[in-house]
């Protein structure tokens, strides 16, 4: 799912905390922390809490994140070469 124009725009508020930290848990079982943190900022900046949501229903449906997603986490992880 693409973001929105307004989604960059308005989304200055962070997700819950609780969202965040089970997405920090899920992510951290296969990868390390500083990278989990750099995703899930990008994902916030990226994407409105509701746009967040669809997003990850149908990861949870399909097993596997978008491929968005997992873009925006190899970004994160080549960042520290």
């Amino acid at each position: 799912m693409p973001p929105t124009r307004l989604a960059a725009e308005t989304n200055k508020q962070p997700y819950p905390p609780e969202v965040i930290k089970n997405f920090m848990k899920g992510c951290q079982y296969k990868g390390k922390k500083e990278d989990c943190t750099c995703t899930i900022k990008a994902i916030q900046t990226k994407y409105t809490f509701a746009e967040f949501k669809k997003i990850d229903e149908d990861a949870r449906v399909n097993r596997t994140a978008p491929k968005d997603i997992q873009e925006i986490y190899q970004s994160c992880r080549r960042k520290k070469k």
